[in-house]
């Protein structure tokens, strides 16, 4: 099961701006019982292309080697359901 935890936005070299979807796969064994859960970075869109975290905060590399970083505040919740969306900032 794949559920949508929230979005935020990464801008690239040519400073153009995408969405990133961040999702979480869980997995469950015949008995219901939590075995693994999966945290997805995906780009515009929950089937995009999957990006990868790096060890530097706020910064996202895409397959192909290059990176985005991070703009702006996580909105949590679906970007499908605005009155469940939810502004969030790390401290």
């Amino acid at each position: 099961m794949k559920e949508i935890l929230g979005t935020f936005t990464v801008i690239d070299g040519n400073l153009r701006q995408q969405t990133v979807i961040v999702s979480q796969e869980t997995i469950l064994d015949e008995n219901g019982t939590l075995i693994e859960t999966r945290k997805h970075f995906n780009l515009n869109n929950l089937e995009g292309e999957e990006i990868q975290r790096t060890e530097e905060p706020g910064i996202l590399s895409r397959h192909d080697g290059s990176v985005l970083r991070k703009t702006g505040h996580v909105l949590i919740g679906d970007p499908t359901n605005e009155t469940q969306r939810i502004r969030h900032r790390r401290s």
